[in-house]
C-alpha cells in the first residue's frame, strides 16, 4: 500500500511548516475504530503515513489535526480522507472544525452512461467531523458519479466523486457482475434504455451463455479450471453393506476416484471398471467394500449461476466477452436482426478460447504418464446414474505382501 501525502503551510506567511506533530482525530472503518498508523515529517512541510491493507480491505476513513496545539496557525488545519471501497469525506461547520451531527445525502446518483441509480445510499455520521457511505459492487460495475450536498452550517456545501475513486490495491479477485454483464449486452446490442427485452431475459440468456461458456472451459484437455482442491473433496465412507453410493448434487465433471490408506494423507488412486468386468474382480467372492473405508471424489463442480445483480461470474481472463457476444447473438436474432458480424466475432472468440484455454501450464504440457506402476487394486468404480458405484472385496483395496513390503509384484490384489 503507497503512503498518504499531506502538507502543512503557516497561516501567517504561507511558508511550509515542518516540525509539526499531526494527530489522528478520527481514524475508523464504518463498522468501528482501527488502529492509527504513525504519521511521519518528511521534512519542508510534508507529512505522510500508510494505512496497512487490512485498513484498506475494511475501507478506512480518517480526520486528521495538523496542528493540535493551536490548529488555526497552520493550512489547512484539518485533513481527511479515506481508503478502500466506501466513500468518505470530512465536513466542517463554518468556522471550519470537523463537526459530528451534520446533516448531508447524496442528491444525484448516477451511472456512467447517465442513468439514474437506485437505492442511493445513505450518508452516515461517524463521529468526529467524518461521514461516509458504501456504494454497491453493483454501484461499481455502473461506475456511479455522485454529487451531494450538506445542509448549513456544514461546509463544504457541494460535494461530488466517483464511486470507482477506489484508493488502494484492488483486491486479487474481482470478476464480473450480473449487472455489468447486463449493461454490457445491453450496450453491444443497442439496446441500452430500451425495453424491448426485459432485464429477466437478459439474465437468463447471460446464464446460459454463462453455462456454455463454462462447458468450453471445463472440456479443455488437461486444464482444470474449476476444480476441487484434494483438501476440499467430497468424501464417503463405506459401510461394508452397500455399493452404490450418493454421488455429491454438484458434480459436472468426475476426474478422479481415490480411497485414504492411511489418515490423514495417503490416498491411493482407484481404477474405473467397464460394466462388463463388473463381475471379474474381487476375493473370496465378496463383491461389497469392506466398511469403514474412506473414498475421496476429485470433481469439477456445476457453475454456479448468477441471480442477483452483484454475483460474481469468474472470465478468468476476460473471456466474459464471449459471453456478451452470444447473448448478443440472442437478443439480436429475437429482433430478426442481422448477425453477420457477431457471428465472426464470436468463431474468432473461439479460436482465442481454444488457444489460451487448452494449455494453462504452459511449463509442463500435458502428456501421458504411468502413475499405476505395479499396483493394483481390488476396489474399483464406475458412475451409474447420480451413483457411484464401488465393487471390490471386504479387503482393503491394496495390502503389503506378506513381508510387509509396499512394493513386488503380486503384493497387491
Amino acid at each position: 500500500m503507497s503512503a498518504t501525502v499531506f502538507a502543512a503551510y503557516d497561516a501567517a506567511t504561507g511558508n511550509p511548516r515542518p516540525g509539526l506533530l499531526p494527530v489522528f482525530s478520527v481514524y475508523r472503518s464504518i463498522s468501528g475504530p482501527r488502529t492509527p498508523p504513525l504519521i511521519r515529517d518528511l521534512g519542508g512541510g510534508l507529512y505522510d503515513f500508510t494505512p496497512t491493507s487490512a485498513d484498506v480491505t475494511a475501507g478506512t476513513g480518517w480526520v486528521i489535526t495538523l496542528n493540535p496545539a493551536l490548529p488555526a496557525a497552520v493550512v489547512p488545519p484539518y485533513a481527511s480522507g479515506g481508503v478502500g471501497y466506501d466513500q468518505f469525506l470530512g465536513l466542517y461547520n463554518a468556522g471550519g472544525v470537523p463537526t459530528a451531527g451534520l446533516t448531508a445525502a447524496i442528491a444525484s446518483y448516477r451511472s456512467a452512461v447517465g442513468a439514474p441509480v437506485v437505492p442511493v445510499p445513505a450518508v452516515l455520521d461517524l463521529g468526529g467531523g467524518l461521514y461516509a457511505f458504501s456504494p454497491t459492487a453493483a454501484d461499481r460495475a455502473l461506475d456511479v458519479q455522485y454529487e451531494g450536498a450538506t445542509v448549513a452550517p456544514g461546509i463544504p456545501a457541494r460535494w461530488y466523486g466517483s464511486v470507482n475513486d477506489f484508493t488502494g490495491p484492488p483486491p486479487a479477485f474481482i470478476g464480473v457482475t450480473l449487472l455489468e454483464l447486463r449493461t454490457r449486452c445491453k450496450q453491444e446490442s443497442d439496446n441500452a434504455g430500451q425495453s424491448f427485452i426485459t432485464d429477466s431475459e437478459w439474465d437468463t440468456m447471460i446464464r446460459a451463455s454463462y453455462q456454455e461458456l463454462y462447458g468450453l472451459i471445463v472440456s479443455a484437455f488437461g486444464n482444470d479450471y474449476f476444480t476441487q482442491s484434494p483438501a476440499s473433496g467430497f468424501t464417503i465412507t463405506t459401510d461394508g453393506v452397500n455399493e452404490m453410493f450418493a454421488l455429491p448434487n454438484d458434480l459436472f465433471k468426475l476426474l478422479a476416484v481415490d480411497i485414504q490408506v492411511t489418515a490423514p494423507n495417503y490416498w491411493v488412486a482407484l481404477k474405473p471398471f467397464q460394466m462388463a468386468e463388473r463381475n471379474t474382480f474381487g476375493f473370496l467372492g465378496s463383491m461389497i467394500p469392506m466398511a469403514g473405508q474412506t473414498i475421496r471424489l476429485l470433481y469439477v463442480p456445476r457453475a454456479t449461476l448468477p441471480y442477483a445483480d452483484a454475483d460474481v461470474i469468474d472470465g478468468v481472463n476476460g473471456w466474459e466477452e464471449y459471453i456478451v457476444v452470444d447473448v448478443c447473438i440472442k437478443a439480436l436474432g429475437k429482433e430478426e436482426a442481422d448477425v453477420t458480424l457477431l457471428d465472426k466475432r464470436k468463431r474468432d472468440l473461439l479460436e482465442r478460447l481454444q488457444g489460451e484455454i487448452t494449455n494453462r501450464d504452459a511449463g509442463s504440457p500435458a502428456c501421458v504418464a504411468d502413475v499405476q506402476r505395479r499396483r493394483g487394486r481390488s476396489m474399483r468404480y464406475r458412475l451409474n446414474g447420480n451413483q457411484l458405484w464401488l465393487r471390490g472385496n471386504g479387503m482393503p483395496a491394496w495390502g503389503p505382501d506378506g513381508a510387509g513390503n509396499d512394493y513386488g509384484d503380486g503384493g497387491y490384489w
